[in-house]
Order: C-alpha cells, then structure tokens, then sequence
C-alpha cells in the first residue's frame, strides 16, 4: 500500500509502497483511512525543524496523526462492529488495547504517537488499539471526523484557561486549532473573541 513516510534525518518526506499492516493483535482494530489532516508536526517534521530529533529512533515512520475512517476487521476481545466510522485518538498506551482517550484512569505508562513515533493515517490501513477508535454517528462524513483531534486540543485550551461568560479571548494564529479555538471559546460564553496573525509579505507583482 502507499503510504508518506519520514524515512530519514533531515529535509523531506517519501511516498513508499509498504506491506499492509500485519495480524490484528487482541485488542485491536483495523481501520481503513478515508480522510487525514495535515499537522503542523506533520510540516515541521518534513521541514525537521528543532525539536523532532526524537523521532529519530523511530525511523522511517508513516506520517499522520489527525485521521478518521471505517473498521475494517477487529482483533480478539473488541465490541467494536466492522463497517464502524471511527475518529481515531493518536496517543497510544501500553495495555490491552481498551484504554485511549485522556482522562481514563487506565492509562499509566509511556505513551507513542501514530504518526510520530509508530506508524500513522497517510496509509490505506492503519492497526490501532480499540480504545483510540471514537465511533462517529452516520450523519458525521470522516473529513469532519478527521478535525476530531484538533478540534479537541482547542477545547482543551478552553477548559484549561476557563474561558466564561462575558470573557474577552485572544487567539494567536488563524490555523486550524487557533479557529477551532475561537469557535469553542465563543460556545463557552466569550463575549468579544480576537484573532490575530503575523502579517504576510506580499509577493511582488511579475
């Protein structure tokens, strides 16, 4: 199957033909991507901006972390259906597979990334524990599912600097969290929400 990897220390990433992932361990699910987001990891990886050495030792690595899709087969032990539309959570815990989403006091241990540390969504089949499959409803497409995992780290950003009532917020960049930002901290109450971003050179005219 195709699948975008970063192969090696530096600039760049490469399109490569790889096996399909191998049996599908107790506790887990394969799913069949039908749409993935582009990270900003994703870019200051392929650019290796500092900060990503520790990727290295996990090299090469199928890129994609924000990702959504349909079950496709399930290992032993999983309630899941096939034919499930799943977002899928991309931190990963040791364990048997049930535990996924933060906050459940079964996560304990060091945890990996999909995408950044094992392999992630730029691929046609992914394994992933049941646990970081969210089912969707029917009426949400998987583009949308694939904005679960940002869309999560705006709440976040919300709850953690308790945004309310009558709230002034200022947001600072324009990009998929930073709106997805502006809209949660708006449907927590904020009464005024500001978006600022650095301005862009113009290119000169030809």
């Amino acid at each position: 199957m195709l699948t975008l990897r970063k192969t090696k220390v530096g600039f760049g990433l490469e399109a490569q033909e790889v096996p399909e992932p191998g049996p599908i361990a107790p506790g887990q699910v394969r799913v069949q991507v039908e749409a993935v987001g582009i990270c900003g990891s994703d870019v200051h990886a392929y650019e290796w901006t500092d900060g990503y050495d520790f990727m290295v030792p996990h090299l090469p690595v199928t890129m994609g972390h924000e990702f959504a899709g349909r079950v496709v087969a399930t290992g032993p032990g999983v309630a899941l259906e096939t034919g499930t539309k799943v977002a899928v959570h991309p931190r990963v815990y040791p364990g048997d597979g049930q535990a996924g989403w933060p906050g459940d006091i079964r996560l304990r241990g060091a945890r990996q990334s999909l995408g950044l540390t094992i392999d992630g969504g730029f691929a046609r089949f992914v394994n992933v524990p049941a646990g970081n499959a969210l089912p969707l409803p029917e009426t949400v497409d998987t583009e949308l599912g694939a904005l679960v995992e940002p869309l999560a780290v705006a709440t976040e950003a919300v709850l953690v600097g308790e945004v309310g009532l009558g709230d002034t917020v200022l947001v600072l960049g324009p990009g998929t969290i930073g709106q997805g930002l502006a809209l949660m901290a708006r449907a927590a109450g904020a009464g005024r929400v500001i978006i600022s971003a650095a301005p862009t050179s113009r290119a000169s005219p030809c």
